[in-house]
């Protein structure tokens, strides 16, 4: 039954994220629309599995159904939902492919930017630019605001999550919160960051921006030490605000924090 139950979420997942990409231009289009129902997927299975909840209406998302095979053995009502989702989503997913078939393709054309490195200078110009996707793109603002979010909901969630661990499972969780600092704030916070820069560069990359940088006064090497420093500088910049608000440590200075930059 665990068995059954995983093959499940994995086809249904796997499905639903084919026809979620299989109409964007790019990684960047993709990762814009998705989060919202894969979250929505994923939390209320954990929601049920857990025991935080255990509303009826949970089963109205198809994962929990899969997800209570998983913990309670075969429940016919719960698997045959879910394998009508999933039938749902390949008609769904089949109907997007087919209508992304049946247009033509175009590359997007370079944005024209080499007249700004021209105007100005090249650096500022970069940062202009970079100022100008962020605030025009809302998976880059959400991303970028994650890490100052999940600090305020470590500071207010983390002392009844620990009374109800240890009330309900008998678990302490203090000796772990250097733990819980380091995987959830210390290593979280550069990994986001550094996604962002990989987005911004696969975006250049997808609009044949390298290209312009070739012949303009910017270059390659210089491309990628700007994005290099920037995503440091702002990794340091979001530890200093982010680690304290978390509570799980006792006040840092900004050089304790500048070794996390180093990797």
């Amino acid at each position: 039954m665990v068995l059954l139950g995983v093959t499940v979420l994995a086809v249904l997942f796997l499905v639903l994220c084919f026809a979620l990409v299989v109409r964007q231009s790019s990684l960047t289009a993709f990762l814009t629309v998705a989060p919202l129902p894969l979250a929505l997927l994923i939390a209320a299975p954990l929601v049920h599995l857990t025991g935080v909840a255990d509303h009826p209406l949970l089963f109205l998302v198809p994962t929990t159904g899969a997800a209570d095979v998983i913990r309670s053995g075969l429940d016919p009502a719960a698997l045959g939902y879910s394998l009508l989702a999933i039938a749902a989503a390949i008609w769904f997913a089949r109907r997007r492919f087919t209508r992304a078939s049946a247009g033509t393709t175009r590359p997007r054309p370079a944005r024209a930017r080499h007249h700004r490195w021209r105007s100005r200078g090249w650096l500022t110009a970069l940062m202009d630019i970079d100022r100008r996707t962020t605030v025009r793109s809302a998976l880059l603002t959400v991303v970028l605001a994650g890490p100052i979010l999940l600090a305020v909901a470590l500071r207010l969630g983390d002392p009844p999550l620990m009374a109800y661990l240890h009330t309900r499972f008998g678990v302490e969780l203090t000796p772990y919160q250097p733990v819980l600092l380091a995987s959830l704030v210390v290593l979280h916070v550069p990994l986001i960051i550094g996604m962002v820069g990989a987005l911004l560069i696969l975006d250049d990359i997808d609009d044949r921006i390298v290209l312009i940088l070739r012949v303009s006064p910017v270059t390659v090497p210089r491309y990628l030490a700007y994005r290099a420093i920037a995503v440091a500088a702002v990794t340091l910049l979001m530890l200093t605000i982010v680690v304290p608000v978390s509570g799980l440590t006792p006040r840092l200075g900004l050089p304790a924090l500048v070794p996390v930059n180093i990797p």
